[in-house]
């Protein structure tokens, strides 16, 4: 539906549709698809052209990406795969080392799961198994490529 409040102006830019708007995004900007990078992009930029003004709030979504600063980082990177549960919350779930095991497999490299551990392996593992962005991984990837021209 239409927003009476933000619009896109004649460059493509989010902005108000008049000079006593106000507004408050309620969260979760990433994963709904292609595009969340350049919208987060599009609602900072309004934030910072209207900081009284647009109030921009962290939704479950977000703040669960936070993580994988910590996940990603050097110490992470250096733990075994074995060493790294499945999600508590999804007995089904597999672990890092059984979707590496799997994936090796799948590229006819069965026993070389170690060979497969990556910081991409393991965002593509956190996203599908952890975090619940079935798809985001290639969603982010295509937008970035698009980004970068």
């Amino acid at each position: 539906s239409k927003s009476h409040i933000v619009r896109y102006d004649l460059e493509g830019a989010l902005d108000f549709t008049h000079d006593n708007a106000y507004f408050v995004y309620g969260g979760d900007v990433v994963d709904k698809g292609n595009g969340d990078v350049r919208f987060a992009r599009q609602l900072v930029a309004l934030k910072r052209r209207y900081p009284q003004r647009v109030v921009l709030l962290v939704g479950n979504r977000d703040l669960n990406k936070l993580r994988l600063t910590a996940e990603l980082g050097e110490a992470d990177m250096r733990r075994s795969i074995d060493a790294i549960p499945g999600p508590h919350w999804d007995r089904k779930a597999p672990t890092l080392k059984q979707y590496l095991e799997q994936a090796a497999v799948a590229q006819g490299l069965p026993g070389a799961a170690a060979k497969l551990d990556s910081r991409t392996a393991r965002l593509r593992y956190f996203f599908e198994h952890t975090l619940g962005c079935f798809g985001t991984f290639e969603y982010r990837r295509q937008e970035l490529a698009l980004l970068r021209g």
